[in-house]
């Protein structure tokens, strides 16, 4: 037989992947492409070189959320960084976060009962069907101890003196999995570990680990938003990043990165194009700084580099009508968590419950993802309502003011919340099915009488019962999640799904090296965070701080990789 003319050369497949992500990336953002508009890869040649270097560095670093302790770690041991972000205020999504990081096997959660092999058990559970590969999950173990021990002295020392102590009302959210446990593994700096009632402080954490980079002599560049890499292919088509082109006040610069750039930009919920391409469930609200567009995704692509969980995101619920608000000015929209306490349920636009209403916020994420099977082609939960009663705005929490949420009216509530002196008119109100609405509410009743939801098992996690405990007057007040819809006058609040991130990207390995479409690494070019799919590890968090606990350990590794092995600049 002849030779089968259909077979392509690997340099074609891999020509072909850079054109595909770089097509579906849209070269309109970020300018022309000439590595993939030529017939061939050229290697040696460098791509989108500029005339002259701007600034040098050893680490060009982009982000400044979760590559901060890595980039830390590499100033410490004496390379020049350069770190740059787009938003305005340094600190990436993470420094307007719960200020928690989710860290099985660390010292602290080990002392309560933890392992190794509990650790791993867990996570891997937890990973479900997400495509994170074994080495990611070990490294990540591996290292929560160490980046803890490395970094914990560096906190004290600041003007802050923040130690890292287990965050005593947020666990496991999923302590009944195999391998759970109901607290331990989130951890939190505090100024003063040992008093667990002292609250932490996202702003504080956020301006220690700036402060403790800027000792070490890291330079921040914020409203800088890069654009491109400048990279060059070797003899096997595999690229070598040797710098960045960013945008600065107006105008395009040149970063050179002589050892290496580490990747750690955000995700792409603000880019409603991405979103429609590529997410399970669009939103159309996100919580997160609002640079956080796709841009720098799309400026790795012509790179080749092998992408993964790209519909993965993680999510939680907002007031539609505060959103609308908050999304023309760039603002994180609101999140909310009354409905986790007492006295509330949520209800799709049939008027019936379909979840858990005091499960974790990124398990109920997903009960938007579900569609009808009859009828019009619709998302069967959103918008959906949560309903409470009067009981719900007498008791120690509140309403809960949380942050962006704005002021409270006369009510106890917030402006955009309805209110009506029976539930016959709410249901009118909501536009929803009153009879199934009632139904609901008479069958949730008696549940709380009984003690137990036989629907959904709301508050049979020991998760269920903590998670807002702490709304309490006291710590005796203890909360119990469940609680009966009775009392006039009753509210509704319109709540549709907001995304905190998307979790796809490239993909990378144990070592935080961003993989090529080729299986091997991309030279000289490193990540973490949310932009590089590494998730949770995974599409489910595993606990308070899920994003963040491997975020920041992969970018230590990263960061100590990039000393202990990139030994020579590029030439």
């Amino acid at each position: 037989m002849g030779k089968n003319k259909s077979t392509i050369s690997r340099r074609d497949f891999l020509k072909s992947a850079a054109i595909g992500a770089a097509t579906v990336a849209g070269a309109n953002l970020i300018g022309g492409i000439p590595a993939i508009a030529e017939s061939e890869i050229v290697p040696g040649k460098i791509y989108n070189e500029p005339a002259s270097w701007d600034y040098e560095a050893d680490v060009v670093t982009v982000g400044t959320g979760t590559s901060m302790y890595g980039t830390t770690r590499m100033a410490n041991e004496g390379l020049k960084v350069i770190a740059i972000d787009a938003f305005a205020v340094a600190g990436g999504s993470a420094g307007f976060s719960g200020a928690v990081l989710w860290l099985p096997n660390n010292p602290l959660s080990r002392e309560m009962g933890d392992t190794r092999e509990l650790s791993r058990e867990y996570v891997v559970h937890g990973c479900g069907m997400a495509n994170v590969k074994d080495d990611v999950i070990d490294a990540f173990l591996d290292n929560t101890t160490p980046m803890l021990e490395y970094m914990d002295p560096l906190f004290m020392e600041s003007s802050y003196q923040l130690g890292y102590c287990v965050s005593p009302e947020l666990g496991d959210y999923h302590p009944h999995w195999q391998g759970g446990m109901v607290e331990g593994r989130s951890v939190d700096w505090r100024p003063n570990k040992d008093n667990v009632n002292y609250n932490r402080d996202a702003v504080k954490w956020r301006a220690a680990y700036l402060e403790i980079a800027e000792k070490a002599g890291v330079q921040i560049m914020t409203s800088t938003k890069m654009t491109k890499f400048v990279y060059r292919f070797d003899e096997e088509d595999v690229p070598e990043v040797l710098g960045i082109i960013a945008e600065q006040d107006g105008r395009q610069i040149a970063i050179k990165a002589k050892k290496a750039v580490l990747f750690a930009p955000g995700g792409f919920e603000w880019n409603w194009e991405m979103q429609r391409d590529f997410s399970a469930v669009p939103d159309s609200y996100p919580c997160s700084t609002s640079t956080n567009d796709g841009t720098a995704l799309k400026a790795i692509m012509p790179l080749g580099p092998e992408l993964t969980n790209m519909s993965a995101q993680f999510g939680i619920l907002t007031f539609e009508d505060r959103a609308k608000e908050q999304m023309p000015m760039g603002a994180p929209a609101a999140i909310i968590f009354q409905h986790h306490n007492p006295h509330c349920i949520m209800v799709n636009m049939e008027g019936r419950r379909f979840m858990n209403e005091a499960a974790d916020y990124a398990t109920q994420h997903k009960q938007f993802y579900h569609s009808n099977t009859y009828g019009d082609n619709v998302r069967t939960n959103g918008p959906c309502w949560l309903v409470c009663d009067q009981q719900k705005i007498e008791s120690p929490a509140g309403f809960i003011s949380g942050a962006y949420e704005g002021d409270l009216d006369e009510r106890g509530v917030f402006p955009y919340i309805k209110s009506a002196d029976t539930l016959e008119e709410l249901a009118d109100i909501m536009g929803v099915n009153k009879e199934n609405f009632l139904a609901e509410v008479e069958k949730f009743n008696k549940f709380v009488e009984q003690g137990r939801d036989d629907d959904f098992h709301r508050g049979e996690s020991r998760f269920d019962n903590i998670f807002f405990q702490y709304c309490a007057d006291t710590p005796e007040d203890v909360y119990r999640t469940l609680g009966k819809i009775e009392k006039p006058p009753f509210y509704a609040g319109k709540v549709v799904p907001c995304t905190l991130g998307t979790c796809g990207g490239p993909r990378i390995n144990g070592k935080a090296q961003v993989m090529h479409v080729s299986g091997k690494p991309i030279a000289r070019l490193y990540g973490c965070g949310n932009g590089t799919g590494c998730g949770g590890p995974g599409t489910a968090y595993g606990g308070a701080g899920g994003t963040l606990g491997i975020g920041f350990t992969m970018g230590f590794i990263a960061g100590g990789e990039i000393v202990e092995n990139v030994k020579e600049d590029w030439a």
